[in-house]
């Protein structure tokens, strides 16, 4: 038995993927309003061959994707095929990590199980179709494939244009590894080019002005205009993406070898150069929007990548034990019911809570989605 995991380790980690997840998939759209907002987009193109964006400043692949998804199979479908991009992402991940991994095996369970892949790997949402087109692109490029890296880049911002960010880490890689200019301009142009067609649709609608000042519009209602506020968003939301007692494993790593990192560094190591610039660009965007734990996906291979580099096996499998346990409890100190109260609680973890918050609004989600999707006369 011993022997048949080990041979086939990611094989059973697939499966065992798809177990966990199942579910989710007839639990409705997800919890978040956002995937309901998709559902609806996605609908009434298929319906009526008109595209109207499910939310500004528009996520283009995303909704065309789940068109036919959606028009044929409804949620089960859509989410069903989220979980196939995720299964993608983790075998891209692993590709990667057998290049410039330490902890092999911990590193691919840690990103397949972390609360926020299994909790969004199942919904009908942009974030893991997106993100396995970063990873894509960041293993394009390792391996110096760079229009490849550039029209993987590009879709991914296709699927969620805030992603664009990871052309600075991507780009620290290229420096990194001493390639010309015209291999990065190569990169750049092509992803340039393949975000630019991706976002047609609303660009003919809007026009480019118009675009950038109805997104602004949008944006203004969900920006906290106090900066105390939001920098407790953003700390509490950067630790509960991981949970506590997981954030403080891996800062006891970091922490711990902080003096092996800075040679690193000096030395020019472009895994963990542009791991801890992937790291800072994406806690950057957060920190300009910490609205939803699930915007700091992007930042977690390149976390990954960094504390895996600076652990013992034995402290990273702490890590990946904790990290794993805070997908089904949390130890919280907000109050649960009212999100606005300081008290120390234990209640449901990430995915558990996504799995409860489905179930329970279910119904009411439904009918709203037929009264926005029935035909008006």
């Amino acid at each position: 038995m011993h022997r048949f995991i080990e041979k086939y380790w990611l094989h059973v980690l697939m499966v065992a993927t798809v177990i966990t997840r199942l579910p989710f998939l007839s639990t409705g759209y997800g919890a978040d309003i956002d995937a309901w907002l998709v559902a609806r987009s996605a609908s009434d193109l298929w319906n009526t061959g008109v595209y109207r964006e499910s939310r500004l400043p528009g996520y283009p692949l995303h909704e065309f994707v789940s068109a036919p998804l959606i028009g044929l199979g409804g949620a089960p479908l859509s989410n069903g095929a989220t979980l196939v991009a995720t299964l993608f992402a983790i075998a891209v991940w692993s590709g990667i990590i057998r290049n410039a991994g330490i902890h092999k095996k911990l590193t691919v369970m840690a990103f397949a199980f972390a609360p926020v892949v299994w909790q969004n790997s199942a919904v009908t949402l942009d974030y893991l179709w997106s993100l396995l087109f970063i990873l894509l692109s960041f293993d394009a490029l390792y391996r110096q494939r760079f229009i490849l890296g550039g029209v993987a880049l590009g879709i991914a911002a296709g699927f969620r244009p805030s992603n664009i960010a990871a052309v600075i880490p991507l780009l620290c890689l290229m420096y990194l590894q001493k390639q010309d200019l015209r291999r990065v301009a190569l990169f750049v142009s092509t992803a340039a080019v393949v975000v630019t067609v991706a976002f047609i649709p609303l660009l003919l609608r809007y026009g480019i002005p118009g675009w950038f000042i109805a997104t602004g519009h949008e944006m203004s209602d969900v920006l906290h205009p106090q900066a105390a506020m939001r920098w407790i968003a953003f700390f509490y939301r950067t630790i509960y993406f991981m949970g506590p007692f997981a954030a403080l494993a891996a800062g006891y790593a970091l922490w711990k070898k902080k003096d092996g990192i800075a040679a690193s560094v000096r030395s020019g190591d472009p895994v963990v150069v542009s791991s801890i610039v992937g790291v800072s660009t994406f806690w950057l965007l957060f920190l300009w929007l910490p609205m939803d734990r699930a915007y700091l996906l992007p930042a977690f291979p390149f976390f990954l990548l960094l504390v895996d580099r600076v652990s013992t096996r034995r402290v990273f499998a702490v890590f990946t034990l904790l990290l794993v346990l805070s997908s089904v409890i949390s130890f919280d100190v907000i109050d649960a019911t009212t999100r606005r109260t300081f008290r120390p609680n234990v209640h449901a973890g990430m995915v558990l809570e996504e799995f409860i918050l489905r179930r329970a609004s279910l119904s009411d989600r439904e009918a709203m989605f037929r009264a926005w999707t029935q035909p008006q006369y």
